[in-house]
């Protein structure tokens, strides 16, 4: 069993994120325009709503020991007496085990109506009964509150935990209660700020060790600025708010990359040997080395094509050199390495491993399709933004190899062996068998992006052939539109391969009547994608479907919810009253919701994970680079989607 340990001489500071506010509503972009110049490549004209982006308040989290000399002694003295009642804002609050309950305070009240507001989460808050019950509507704005009666806020308006047993008003207006299973915040819409977003910003839970020491929350104490501080009975969270542009956020993000996720210039996960302790942090070769360092050279090229920082640029060239050794390390024309690593580092024992002919470096084989979709992604947008004629040369070889190798070898990926890899088949008979029926459609949509980006960024006529053969001879676009009627079963990678080869093909068929088949196979992708409010496949959504609009303020939203602190800590949302249980079977057996969690509440992840998923048992063991930030997040402001910072 792990043992949470706080010093009584040091406190352990780990920055976390949360939104008290929502972005600012959409503004009408006029005739925004964003095309890639280079030859051949669509001039993609995209005019949505774009939203403008601010600065929201981002959370940050310290550990204290119990009665520790730097807590206020304000502060200490609250915590010392906790207490089930709190007044704020001249409304007076209480705790009940299953309830907050509100009450008007003595004095006279600007709200002079009369009767029982109720606020219904369940229902969705759009309904008014005909008489007694007053329900506050999202749709109509806040209701006026009644001067006398009581409103008692339990399960039914969206309470997500029982047990509560403390409660604090913060100075901000917000109601914070706690008890034995975790602590819960609730804002009101009448004391919220002009960008209040519900249901995120309403009801926020906070469980685990991301945010508190115990779960078992026995006092609480309003601190400045509205921050909480937080007893359990393993120690004192302060849980503060401060300021941040999502600029401000990228350049943490890209600061812990540098500092702590780049091993030869890959850039991938760590792992920690003490459990939350980031001073323990090291890495290992990863099985997707190729593809997340591939996230990370696609958002530094967009960084750069933004800002023109030449930061950006460098980190976006030194992380494609690392890309581009992959390849070169195999020996194979073509054939890309899972990973890498020198003899005198440590891997884990798993997969297909060969030395070089020197022994001085050990490669990782059997590499799948998730590789091959990374390289030819960063390599197109690097290729177009960022590259300069010398580094477009090397991309061109690069990129000639691997379509050379895919069509010399019947469209498969072979390994040493000359067979195709476990994951690495995009031809016909493979997709007559049991593996391959279920791959139809995102294999041939695959292969057919990667031939249009070999053809774009070289100008062989051999790619362009292929890539007409599969089309009249093998009908490969129809099979793109197949993926709904052959899916066994919902696969979240699936999605991620799926969209990073819409863009590049996107971006260079100029065929309406093929752009038309593609829009088909897009559509049975998104019918899924549009609940996760996932900004990276939002915007290439947009880009792909410039006529539609696309829930561009969901993905920023969900920018501002993704923790900053991005430690994989477990998580448990399953005892939770206000998510419902999705009985559809999930592919890794694990329970999940119908109702999307916030970034902030849920496990940290990339976007090859289910947004569902209700619990995980990571246990503080690892870190995640947080390139699946960056990436939307640049994209989405090159492309005009998000306006300023």
């Amino acid at each position: 069993m792990l043992k949470l340990v706080i010093s009584t001489t040091l406190c352990l500071c780990l920055v976390l994120h949360i939104t008290l506010q929502a972005p600012s509503r959409t503004l009408q972009a006029p005739g925004v325009v964003r095309t890639l110049q280079a030859p051949g490549a669509v001039r993609l004209r995209v005019t949505p709503a774009a939203v403008r982006l601010r600065a929201t308040p981002q959370k940050f989290r310290t550990f204290y020991s119990t009665n520790n000399v730097l807590i206020p002694e304000n502060i200490l003295r609250s915590l010392a007496n906790p207490s089930k009642k709190a007044r704020g804002r001249g409304v007076e609050w209480s705790v009940e085990p299953d309830a907050l309950v509100q009450s008007p305070a003595e004095g006279p009240s600007p709200r002079p109506a009369t009767g029982v507001g109720r606020l219904s989460y369940a229902e969705g808050m759009t309904q008014r009964p005909a008489t007694g019950v007053r329900r506050l509507s999202y749709a109509e704005g806040p209701s006026p509150r009644p001067a006398t009666g009581v409103r008692r806020l339990s399960y039914a308006e969206g309470l997500p935990v029982g047990d509560l047993s403390v409660i604090a008003v913060a100075t901000d207006g917000a109601v914070w209660a706690g008890g034995d299973q975790g602590l819960v915040r609730y804002v009101d819409a009448e004391s919220a700020s002009p960008n209040f977003f519900p249901p995120w910003d309403r009801w926020q839970y906070f469980g685990g060790w991301r945010y508190l020491a115990s779960d078992q929350v026995t006092a609480l104490a309003a601190g400045e600025a509205g921050s909480m501080w937080v007893q359990t009975t393993a120690g004192v969270s302060h849980l503060e708010f401060r300021s941040l542009s999502l600029a401000d956020k990228a350049a943490y993000f890209e600061q812990r990359i540098s500092e702590r996720h780049k091993r030869y210039g890959l850039v991938a996960d760590s792992q920690l040997a003490e459990p939350g302790n980031l001073a323990t942090s090291h890495q290992y070769p990863n099985d997707n080395d190729g593809l997340w360092t591939a996230i990370y050279v696609a958002s530094q090229a967009f960084h750069y094509k933004v800002t023109k920082e030449n930061q950006a640029l460098e980190a976006a060239r030194k992380s494609c050199e690392a890309m581009l050794r992959l390849e070169a390390i195999t020996g194979r024309s073509g054939f890309p390495a899972r990973s890498f690593r020198s003899k005198s580092e440590p891997r884990h024992q798993d997969g297909i491993w060969h030395f070089t002919p020197d022994q001085d470096w050990e490669w990782k084989a059997d590499t799948s399709s998730d590789e091959v979709v990374g390289h030819f992604f960063a390599f197109s947008v690097l290729y177009d933004l960022a590259a300069d004629e010398n580094l477009k040369q090397r991309l061109r070889g690069a990129v000639s190899r691997m379509a050379d190798h895919l069509i010399d070898h019947g469209y498969n990926l072979t390994d040493l062996h000359n067979g195709p890899t476990r994951w690495g088949r995009y031809d016909e008979a493979y997709f007559e068998t049991d593996d391959g029926r279920e791959e139809r459609a995102l294999r041939s949509l695959e292969l057919l992006s990667h031939l249009k980006v070999a053809y774009h960024m070289t100008g062989n006529p051999r790619y362009d052939r292929e890539y007409n053969k599969l089309i009249k001879e093998k009908g490969y676009h129809k099979n793109t539109t197949t993926y709904l009627k052959l899916r066994q079963e919902l696969n979240y990678s699936d999605e991620e391969l799926a969209m990073l080869s819409y863009y590049p093909l996107f971006r260079y068929e100029q065929n309406p009547e093929l752009l038309s088949v593609y829009r088909e196979g897009l559509e049975q992708w998104w019918v899924n994608i549009k609940r996760e409010d996932n900004p990276l496949w939002i915007f290439i959504y947009q880009v792909c479907n410039p006529g539609k609009t696309a829930p561009l303020e969901a993905g920023a939203r969900t920018l501002y919810r993704i923790p900053m602190d991005l430690i994989k800590w477990s998580i448990r949302n399953s005892h939770r009253r206000d998510l419902p249980i999705d009985s559809s079977p999930e592919r890794h057996n694990q329970q999940q919701t119908t109702r999307l969690l916030p970034p902030d509440e849920r496990r940290v992840m990339k976007w090859n994970s289910n947004p569902f998923q209700l619990d995980d048992k990571s246990e503080g063991r690892g870190e995640d680079d947080g390139s699946f930030f960056l990436l939307p997040y640049w994209m989405g402001r090159y492309h005009g989607f998000l306006v300023g910072k």
